[in-house]
């Protein structure tokens, strides 16, 4: 672990390369040192590697290609510009984009998404770059618990052998504290203005309220996949109502037809639709959810079948050097756990 620490921390090597070192060593350490035998190590290396591929990796795959999806269809333009429209009030535009947005990014996708994006946004309304950065990663401390469909959640319970309901619910109580203290942070770093403390104070309590319930409410009883996504999308629909509510956050006319906005909505909202359908079924490849939602949305697009499977292979490669890293690590772990080291 300091080999790794050392690696990525000092030497600012690539992830990739670092959990590859570290791995040989863990290889070295569990074979000489705790004399675990190689063919042991061997079996413990296929078997992490199969289910990194299988339980982490194939969602990363089709998060990222979910938003490829975007990209090449050109419909990310709509989604960044219909948000940019709901209001001029900073500290709106700021949960609106990080908090809300990005909470959703981050939990159907994740790595990378839902700090790149909001960024972004942000930076085309006037935000610095490097306040855009800041807020977007501070926003996004918190939906990574149960982010990228919660993956997180569930490999933790396929290590520990911790039952999920308990899981859950035990996560979202230790972010209690966070969830109301995030979006009033990001409140006050927006608009700094003494006269609005209050109503920025009033409104990351609200937003952080609404969010804390709808996760809460989801993991304690739909389980780790949606918790969010869900709360996500509440924390949009409390702050576009409060925008609508606050006089003083005028809105921007809209640039893009219903038509329009439907087709950009499409990949998220049918990712949605196809997990909330799963949950009473216990149907657990989510992986294959996420491919359906971004297939389907991609054709709604205007994407063709030949394209979107160009773009599948394009995305693999994308991720190449993630791939290497998730499969180090996981094996890592396996390795330390069978020798004793974490005992």
């Amino acid at each position: 672990m300091v080999i790794l620490i050392i690696s990525m921390g000092i030497c600012k090597w690539p992830g990739d390369k670092s959990s590859l070192l570290t791995l040989v060593i863990t290889v070295m350490l569990a074979t000489f040192a705790f004399g675990i035998p190689a063919q042991e190590i061997g079996f413990t290396l296929i078997n992490s590697t199969t289910r990194a591929c299988i339980t982490i990796l194939s969602v990363i795959w089709m998060a990222v290609f979910s938003y490829n999806i975007l990209l090449d269809s050109g419909k990310i333009k709509v989604l960044k510009d219909q948000l940019a429209t709901i209001s001029t009030d900073r500290s709106v535009q700021v949960l609106l984009i990080t908090w809300g947005f990005g909470g959703l990014l981050e939990g159907m996708a994740g790595y990378g998404t839902s700090v790149a994006i909001p960024a972004a946004i942000l930076v085309t309304l006037g935000f610095r770059p490097l306040f855009a950065v800041l807020v977007s990663l501070i926003a996004n401390s918190e939906p990574t618990t149960f982010g990228a469909v919660g993956i997180a959640e569930t490999v933790l319970m396929e290590e520990t052998g911790c039952p999920l309901p308990e899981l859950c619910k035990a996560t979202i109580q230790q972010l209690y504290p966070f969830i109301f203290l995030i979006p009033i942070t990001l409140a006050i770093l927006a608009d700094r203005r003494r006269q609005a403390l209050l109503k920025n104070i009033l409104l990351g309590t609200i937003v952080g309220g609404v969010s804390f319930l709808a996760q809460y409410a989801t993991a304690v009883y739909l389980g780790p996949e949606m918790p969010a996504i869900l709360g996500s999308i509440c924390s949009i629909i409390i702050i576009i109502a409060w925008s609508k509510w606050n006089k003083k956050s005028d809105t921007i006319p809209t640039k893009h037809s219903p038509r329009q906005i439907y087709q950009a909505w499409s990949v998220y909202g049918l990712i949605i639709f196809f997990i909330l359908l799963a949950i009473p079924f216990n149907f657990k490849a989510t992986s294959l959810l996420l491919f359906a939602g971004a297939f389907i949305g991609g054709q709604i697009q205007g994407i063709t079948t030949s394209r979107q499977f160009t773009l599948l292979g394009q995305t693999l490669v994308q991720i190449r050097s993630t791939i290497i890293m998730v499969i180090a690590l996981v094996s890592i772990s396996a390795l330390m756990e069978i020798s004793g080291m974490v005992q």
